[in-house]
């Protein structure tokens, strides 16, 4: 024996538990999870079983929590059962051995885990080369003759088998496979239904032996770099080298050697290309492959797709959590971008790159861990690629099904498409498995409408884009399971005839989905296109199956066939099969073969029907309402069956059957619900009612649930089965929140439970406190433990309480958070501190309800509600700060005080240093009186006194917190700043009456405004320092300052032109303008007119000498005065005649005015100060008892004081209407230029 042989030898004998590599049953020492370490044997079955029997026996009746179910191939009676735990495997072992199911005992005994194949298969090829070199060593004279195929070869021979075949033969040899496919499909359909002999017989003389025509196979218009997708293998070469290319041969097989690809005639050059340039960066970047084996390694895979339109496609795969730590994920992508952006992966020209994060490994499966497919990340270029079908466009997601032959794919729909033979007027096609809607779309103008369906949601989403690109409006996709969406769609189909486009992965249609079609009776047709005809054998014969209970409907039947070469060079071949109703087809010979099974069917319907009705009668008796109200379901089912319904409603006893399945679903609904209620008790009452003296003290409310389990049991599950426990539910939960969860929640109640029967809620209706937050969880847990002692059902796998969640727990949770959780938001840094208590025992009344099954993790509300408890806490605090602004915005302004620089000048010291301080720099630099920054002394509101003391809190506050959270203390500074922002726009509406008519009002809101505005100037400035983190905020209230100003001003001036108004509508009607008649008017209306005016002024005087500023005061009076003079002087100079009695009652008055209006100003001369036109008036009542050389001495050529108040127009006016016309009073006039 050689050396080698000795070694393999060796080395297949010691192969020990430790040894990972060669040891099969390594993986079950891993930590990956796999519940082949928990598996069990089963055995002693009964000769005919179904799996999902099996399941549901295990897992529904026996409570038991099993993982997997699997039979052997060679023992029909026998299976493996894994488990998730060894508990449950000794909870299965004990209960499954010796029982007995359907009269066969069960044995159970725990068995072996499987081997890895890949290991197992890599130590038989090693023993079987060890035998070679055993038998070289022994026979020396036989020489050892090997062929030995090339790598390029074998990798040939995987991937493209018939590279080396002619093309015409290739087409002769896949012609002759779908002659032997359509060959074998007839005998299965002849051996599964019998009744179809006759016909088939009649198909096979016309089509040359077979069940159906078989056209020519059409061949593809290009048979080299014809693939628009492949998927390569990133591993490694014979020599070690890594490589991308396809695997040599299955993970299954023992081989994880990857072959080149570069002599691969189906690929096209530009996916060689893209994938040399990306081999030689996976080469450089160091990191290592990933090895199925170990399951280490981050390079997995590329995808790569390629379009017509030049677009290209790469989708890599790789496992990050294999990613050494020193190399970052981030960092290795944006050196991928850059390599195809920037490097030398330009040349692949990608013009839409992902890379996809695999999901690892799941050992569930005892095999080996399979690799999972994980979520994909876009990285550059286009989200989509782009293809030309049929003269439409197509958009391309990165998961989304596309023939990989696109000019094959034009062959294989034209030629659907002549088959179907749609009309466009009365056709609905249905496209299952309709991927990006290629099929369906180039069907759409020759039917009248699209319903297609996908699982891929990505590729709906495609569907619908391209949809939208061409322009095509009659097409709708719909995303889901076929089996779970084909019934739904087929509803919607607008006409009575639907063809049904089947194309679906190499598995085949789902079964449910093949009975769906079967039983509606406007499918016509079905075109089957299959890309492995041998695995769609299952779906042809179920559809071609006799009508039976669970095959319902007319059989289809294969019409037509044509293959299509859409894989040149490779063995495969696509086949579109025409399938037609078996009544359609010109074979066809009517006969009582359907008729007969239809009137057997029927038959067996009523007899069901009837067994039914006398079970439940039974049952009843029985008080088995669970099992009676199962029965109705199956009384329903055969009512409302959709094939049979027209057939059953034929018979004249229908409506008798239905009615009679009515009244007694009634009636066991009737005595169910009565059961429900004499059990679960509610009653409430008020103290009053049972004594006199208790006046109203308190009010009570209990719940009685007083049954035997079993007995509550029977109750709810037959409320179940009955359809009536969603609605029991919502009464139970509606009436658990009005009588007892709120009351514990919002008043003080004493919550007690008498005889483990009786829950009491004793409410007292005189106390107003609030309750604790530890009461009421205590309350709430303690009504939880009684509903769960009592209520504790197990219904179709899930508990009476978890079902009671979904009528409950969103509002109980609402409710609790609006009226108790919120209130105990800490609300100052003290309560903050001491929080943490409180969030212990909010989770942990929350991890109790998630213990007994009322919630689940993901429905933490309150916990998660308090969570972010910092930024509640500042949340709740600026809340009460605006709801504190919004309650001084509202007080009444005449509260005020006298605001008095001298007086507070101490207190503003010691509050305001740093003001104080730039004040006095800026007074030093620049030689400034030292009132300049001062606010002059004036009457302040005491709730504008108040809302600058609230900003000050406000912003002390947010130095408080400013070292915790920069956000907290910038949504306080900003709170601040809408406290003052809300005292702008709500004061002005609020007092609105208040301003607009009374003076004093006005007044101080004009105050308020400007005290506030000089605070908050240097404002900013105080605080600044203290909040060194808010600088990018850019503390400052300079704007506000303005608004402020604005508004305060505004308001003010309106009030004053208010109060012009009044005095001038005094004027108005004083009978002054009477004068142009030459008669004097009624001197005691003028008199009283000029004194009510005058009346105005100091009543004006006594409300705003001691509110306004003494500047603002003056200016204001001095206005309101100018304007009434002024007016005055008017009313004078444009009268044309006065006569000397009326010159002399103006005087009279005039002198009244100058006498008295002096008197509204503090200081004396301050009227000449303050009211501009003073001058004018004193000499207007010059000029009234002026003779005319008096008033050529005051005109003095236009340089006398007439001239300096009046014009010379004026001038003249008041001369011609004081005196007449003379020689003298020309010539006055004359001088007067």
């Amino acid at each position: 024996m050689t050396d080698a042989a000795e070694d393999c030898e060796e080395k297949l004998s010691n192969v020990e538990e430790t040894d990972e590599l060669n040891n099969p049953y390594a993986y079950l020492e891993r930590e990956d999870f796999t519940s082949e370490k928990f598996k069990i044997l089963v055995s002693g079955l009964p000769k005919y079983f179904g799996i999902k029997q099996v399941k549901k026996l295990f897992n529904e009746k026996l409570g038991l929590q099993t993982c997997k179910i699997k039979p052997l191939n060679n023992k029909l009676n026998w299976i493996f059962v894994n488990f998730r735990n060894e508990e449950a495997r000794e909870h299965g072992l004990k209960t499954i051995d010796g029982m007995v199911w359907k009269n066969c005992q069960l044995t159970a005994k725990k068995a072996k885990a499987a081997p890895d194949p890949f290991i197992k298969r890599k130590l038989e090829a090693d023993e079987k080369n060890c035998k070679k070199l055993k038998t070289n060593d022994e026979d020396n004279d036989q020489e050892q003759k090997e062929e030995i195929i090339s790598v390029l070869d074998q990798i040939k021979s995987t991937t493209i088998p018939l590279w080396d075949v002619p093309y015409e033969k290739q087409l002769s040899m896949k012609h002759s496979e779908m002659r032997s496919i359509i060959a074998k499909l007839g005998q299965l359909i002849a051996r599964n239904n019998s009744g179809l002999t006759g016909w088939i017989e009649k198909q096979r003389a016309v089509n040359d032996g077979l069940i159906c025509e078989l056209k020519p196979i059409l061949s593809a218009e290009e048979i080299n770099g014809y693939r628009n997708k492949c998927e390569f293998t990133i591993g490694k070469n014979e020599d070690n080298e890594i490589l991308i290319g396809f695997r040599m041969s299955s993970y299954a097989a023992g081989s994880t050697t990857v072959g080149p690809i570069d002599h691969l005639c189906h690929i096209p050059e530009r996916m060689k290309i893209a994938v040399r340039v990306f081999q030689k960066f996976v080469r450089e970047s160091q990191l290592d492959v990933y090895d199925p084996v170990n399951h280490k390694g981050f390079w997995s895979q590329i995808t790569v797709r390629a379009t017509r339109l030049g677009h290209l496609m790469l989708i890599i795969g790789t496992y990050p959590k294999n990613l050494p730590v020193d190399i970052s994920f981030d960092d290795l992508v944006a050196k991928i971008i850059n390599f195809f952006e920037e490097g030398d992966g330009k040349e692949a020209q990608v013009t839409s790159l992902y890379i996809q994060m695999m999901g690892g490994s799941d050992s569930d499966g005892g095999n080996r861990p399979q690799e999972r497919n994980g979520p994909i990340k876009h990285l550059s270029g286009s989200l989509h690629i782009e293809e030309l079908l049929m003269g439409l466009k197509f958009r391309i997601s990165p998961q989304a099904f596309f023939q990989i032959n696109s000019q094959g794919a034009e062959i294989l729909y034209q030629a659907a498409i002549d088959l179907a033979q749609c009309d466009k007027e009365n056709t609905s096609l249905l496209d299952i498995c309709c991927g990006t809607g290629t099929i369906g779309l180039c069907f759409a103008k020759h039917c009248a409408e699209v319903l297609g369906i996908e699982i891929v949601g990505d590729a709906i989403k495609d569907a619908k884009e391209n949809a939208k690109q061409n322009n095509i409006d009659n097409c709708e996709f719909f995303v889901g399971k076929a089996e779970s969406l084909l019934k739904a769609v087929i509803q919607r189909t607008i006409k009575e005839n639907i063809i049904a486009v089947v194309d679906p992965p190499r598995a085949g249609l789902h079964h449910q989905a093949v009975l769906s079609l079967r039983k509606t009776k406007k499918v016509s047709k079905i075109l089957y296109v299959s890309c492995d005809p041998k695995a769609a054998m299952s779906n042809l014969v179920d559809l071609a199956r006799p009508v039976s209970k669970q095959y319902l409907g007319e059989p289809f039947v294969p019409i037509k066939a044509i293959p299509v070469d859409m894989f040149p060079n490779t063995k495969h071949c696509e086949l579109i099969i025409l399938l037609e109703r078996l009544s359609s087809t010109a074979s066809y010979s009517p006969d009582t073969l359907i008729a007969c099974n239809s009137s057997l069917y029927l038959s067996a319907k009523l007899l069901e029907l009837e067994q039914f009705t006398k079970s439940v009668d039974k049952l009843r008796q029985n008080k088995d309402y669970v099992e009676a109200a199962r029965v109705l379901q199956k009384i329903i089912v055969l009512l409302t069956d959709e094939e049979s319904h027209d057939d059953l409603q034929m018979l004249s006893i229908y409506s008798a059957i239905k009615e009679n399945y009515q009244l007694t679903y009634r009636s066991l609904l009737s005595t169910v619900l009565k059961l429900w209620e004499e059990h679960v008790i509610w009653a409430a009452s008020d103290d009053d009612k049972n004594s006199k003296t208790n006046n109203n003290d308190t009010s009570s409310v209990s719940l009685t649930i007083d049954c035997d389990p079993d007995e509550i049991k029977n109750i709810i599950q037959a409320l179940h089965y009955l359809s009536e426990l969603p609605l029991c539910l919502e009464h139970f939960s509606t009436k658990l929140m009005k009588l007892i969860i709120k009351p514990i929640i919002s008043a003080e109640c004493s919550v007690f439970v008498l005889d483990e029967k009786v829950f009491n809620v004793v409410t007292s209706n005189e106390k107003k406190e609030l309750p604790s937050y530890k009461s009421i969880l205590h309350n709430l847990k303690m009504l939880f433990q009684f509903i769960y002692q009592h209520l504790n059902v197990i219904i179709d796998d899930k508990m009476f309480i978890s079902r009671l969640n979904e009528h409950l727990w969103t509002q109980l949770s609402e409710y609790l958070l609006n009226n108790c959780i919120n209130d105990i938001i800490p609300s100052s840094s003290v309560e903050l501190n001491n929080f943490k208590s409180i969030e212990d025992d909010i989770h942990e009344f929350e991890q109790y309800l998630g213990e007994i099954g009322f919630i689940t993790q993901e429905q933490l509300v309150i916990s998660n509600y308090i969570k972010d408890v910092d930024n509640l806490y500042i949340a709740k605090i600026c809340q009460e700060f605006l709801v504190k602004a919004s309650q001084l915005v509202k007080k009444n302004l005449h509260d005020s005080f006298k605001h008095d620089h001298h007086v507070n000048e101490k207190l503003e010291r010691e509050s305001d240093e740093i003001v104080n301080c730039t004040l006095i720099n800026a007074q030093t630099e620049r030689h400034l009186n030292k009132n300049t920054f001062i606010l002059p002394a004036c009457q302040i509101s005491a709730s504008a006194r108040e809302l600058l003391q609230l900003v000050h809190d406000i912003l002390n506050e947010a130095v408080l917190n400013s070292e915790n959270s920069t956000a907290a203390s910038a949504k306080l500074y900003y709170t601040s700043r809408n406290v003052i922002e809300h005292y702008v726009w709500t004061v002005p509406e609020y007092h609105k009456k208040f301003l607009e008519t009374i003076p004093q009002q006005v007044a101080l809101f004009h105050n308020n405004c400007m005290y506030l505005a000089h605070n908050l100037m240097t404002l900013g400035h105080e605080y600044k320092a203290k909040l060194p983190k808010l600088k990018n905020h850019n503390i400052t209230y300079v704007d506000l300052t303005l608004k402020l100003r604005n508004i305060g001003s505004q308001t003010f001036l309106n009030h004053v032109k208010y109060q012009r108004g009044i005095i001038t509508d005094i004027i108005k009607d004083s009978g002054l303008s009477q004068l142009a008649q030459n008669q004097l008017p009624s001197s005691s209306g003028v008199e009283r007119a000029l004194r009510q005016c005058i009346r105005q002024l100091e009543l004006l005087k006594t409300v705003w000498f001691n509110v306004l500023p003494i500047n603002v005061y003056h200016k204001t009076l001095g206005c309101i005065l100018n304007s009434m003079i002024e007016d005055l002087i008017c009313k004078v100079t444009i009268l044309e005649d006065i006569s000397a009695d009326a010159a002399t009652e103006l005087v009279n008055l005039f002198n009244m005015l100058v006498k008295r209006a002096p008197l509204i100003f503090s200081e004396e001369n301050s009227v000449n100060r303050y009211v501009k036109k003073w001058q004018k008036m004193l000499e207007l009542i010059k000029v009234l008892e002026a003779s005319l050389k008096d008033i050529e001495k005051r005109w003095a050529d236009g340089k006398g004081p007439l001239a300096r108040e009046f014009s010379a127009s004026q001038v003249k006016q008041l001369v011609r209407a004081l005196f007449q016309n003379t020689e003298r009073r020309s010539a006055l006039l004359a001088t007067i230029k």
